[in-house]
């Protein structure tokens, strides 16, 4: 019999013993990170959704389109 078992069971200690991480601030960091990949997502939308528009995003769409205005009567 051979005993490969018994090196498959081997777990090698740590090179550097260090205090285990705090599950409490795994969890807040994780809503961080997601908070602000959520928020990324949302301002990437709304700026998609202004270049898809094309809007100026005051006063009617479409009018003056940054020409200067015409004065018709004096």
């Amino acid at each position: 019999m051979t005993t490969r078992a018994a090196r498959e069971d081997y777990v090698r200690p740590p090179i550097v013993a260090t205090e285990r991480p705090s599950k409490r601030a795994a969890v807040w960091r994780f809503r961080l990170v997601f908070g602000l990949i959520l928020a990324a997502v949302v301002v990437g939308v709304f700026f998609l959704y202004q270049a898809l528009t094309a809007g100026p995003g005051e006063g009617s769409p479409g009018v003056g389109q940054g020409r200067p205005a015409v004065m018709l009567w004096r």
